[in-house]
């Protein structure tokens, strides 16, 4: 997907979802907190919170 080789900074997700990324899961592995500089990689599942409709609609803009 398009946050695929970016950091969490670059890829502008706190942005996306007026919130912030709480954890990402990797290979079974948790990383709580990352760091900003943070690079995404395929596999990874990234925790959120942040605002319900703006993560409804990346969810649906996701599926398309």
């Amino acid at each position: 997907t398009d946050l695929v080789g970016k950091s969490i900074r670059d890829s502008g997700l706190r942005e996306k979802i007026d919130g912030l990324v709480v954890g990402i899961e990797r290979k079974g592995t948790r990383i709580l907190n990352p760091e900003s500089q943070f690079c995404i990689e395929v596999g990874d599942v990234v925790w959120v919170v942040g605002n319900q409709e703006k993560l409804v609609q990346m969810e649906s803009v996701k599926q398309l």
